[in-house]
């Protein structure tokens, strides 16, 4: 049973954030021996634990990044209760839970998922054979993926995701006092972020995180602000032909005031989602905050 009712999470910004390997952290090699290893991170000064990969992969050892089953935690390492076990003694020390997931590839053994469905396309990239994300049937592998995604935070409590293979686009990337940036300082910020999406041309659809991401992403698609106002949830169309989905900042205010929750975050990507599945080509998404 979970006792972590009182947990409110660690800030990313400024924490220590220590990478583990579950196979290698302990001689056995276990999510059980691990959690005997725990107080040891807490001396240190660790406030983050980055758990590397523990999906299920063919044999008894593996790094993580090779992993076939994207909805399973590796029985080598103990399965799901055990997974459970170490998130909830992490947070009881006060240690918050960062899992690594690797959604861009699936491992070269025991993969079985072409068998029942499209995972896959022709072509490979740099780890391998390429996941469908935009070809026939893709919705439904992108559905798949965001659902081992939500499984992590919904059903294992961890606090955030290491995402293998993704740009992040930050609106604002200083970290001003009190987390409140100054409109120089978004100014300042504000050539870098364009930059970026021009360098992404193949992004159609934008869900800005909170209303200085709303008001970089107008600006930067050659919308007027009090053309496009922000509000949870609404759709904009912008100049330049992109969509803009609003949302809440995910921060942990919003989420614990149950100003966002997560029904209304899954809404905002499933919103993505259908207006990616409208257009055609080679179109994408991605998230400016």
């Amino acid at each position: 049973a979970w006792t972590d009712q009182g947990w409110t999470g660690r800030q990313l910004a400024g924490s220590v954030v220590y990478e583990m390997h579950v196979g290698t952290f302990t001689p056995a090699g276990t999510l059980d021996s691990a959690i005997e290893r725990l107080d040891h991170l807490v001396d240190l000064g660790v406030d983050l634990v980055e758990v590397m990969p523990v999906n299920a992969f063919n044999g008894t050892h593996n790094w993580g990044y090779d992993g076939v089953g994207w909805h399973a935690v590796s029985e080598t390492y103990g399965g799901p209760a055990a997974y459970q076990r170490f998130v909830d003694a992490c947070h009881a020390r006060g240690l918050g839970v960062v899992q690594d997931v690797v959604h861009n590839h699936l491992g070269p053994s025991g993969n079985y998922l072409p068998l029942f469905g499209p995972y896959l396309k022709d072509g490979r990239n740099t780890w391998g054979d390429l996941v469908n994300l935009d070809g026939e049937g893709s919705a439904h592998v992108r559905r798949f993926i965001l659902d081992s995604a939500l499984m992590f935070l919904r059903d294992y409590h961890v606090d955030g995701l290491r995402l293998d293979g993704t740009i992040i686009v930050n609106s604002v990337k200083c970290l001003p006092p009190q987390n409140k940036p100054t409109p120089a300082e978004i100014a300042a910020c504000r050539p870098y972020f364009e930059g970026q999406l021009v360098a992404l041309p193949q992004v159609r659809v934008l869900i800005a995180l909170g209303r200085i991401a709303h008001d970089a992403a107008v600006r930067a698609g050659g919308g007027r602000l009090a053309a496009y106002r922000f509000a949870h949830g609404v759709v904009h169309r912008l100049p330049d032909g992109r969509h803009l989905v609003d949302s809440y900042h995910c921060s942990r205010y919003n989420t614990n005031t149950g100003r966002l929750t997560p029904a209304m975050f899954a809404d905002v990507f499933r919103s993505a989602i259908a207006l990616r599945d409208q257009t055609s080509g080679r179109n994408s998404s991605t998230i400016a905050r």
